[in-house]
């Protein structure tokens, strides 16, 4: 499935990342990233987070199917609406655009934060796609990047389901 994603580190008060295209929901790649935290292959979060946004600046099309757009072959996987600046290469907390990019996993020492798109349902005067700093509009509506849990790296496994219906309700009552 191709629900967008970011993976992100923290940078001062915002974050940093890339985009990832399939399976971006909590029971796909947060459980993914949850995973790949708890294997031999990265001895910390940091490694982890060297590996999937620092050594991949290009994005992941799959990280589990070691899938990226950052190599020769992966490149023109990269869907065409993405190929420009809603979330590429140095995707940021202002510039990754909420109505294309529905997950983001910020990658802390011990923690997961995740976020997601939330319509704000503001006013909005005019049809089409436009940046004003800090929300995309879109038909109408606001899209907002929205704190929804932090995960505790060090804890026991989250419920995956949980968490994607937490966002629902928050939705629903928004």
């Amino acid at each position: 499935m191709g629900t967008r994603a970011a993976i992100a580190y923290p940078k001062g008060d915002d974050w940093v990342g890339i985009y990832h295209h399939g399976d971006g929901y909590p029971e796909g790649l947060g459980k993914d990233l949850w995973d790949m935290a708890h294997t031999d292959r990265f001895s910390a979060i940091s490694d982890l987070t060297e590996y999937a946004v620092k050594q991949h600046p290009g994005g992941w099309n799959s990280i589990i199917g070691e899938d990226c757009y950052c190599h020769e072959e992966g490149r023109e996987l990269l869907p065409m609406p993405l190929k420009g600046d809603l979330c590429g290469q140095d995707c940021e907390a202002g510039s990754c655009d909420p109505f294309f990019i529905e997950w983001v996993y910020i990658l802390y020492e011990h923690q997961m934060t995740i976020l997601y798109s939330q319509s704000t349902n503001a006013p909005f005067t005019s049809f089409g796609l436009r940046h004003d700093g800090s929300e995309w509009s879109m038909d109408r509506h606001r899209y907002t990047h929205k704190f929804l849990t932090t995960v505790d790296l060090t804890g026991l496994e989250p419920n995956w389901a949980d968490i994607e219906a937490m966002a629902e309700r928050v939705e629903q009552h928004a």
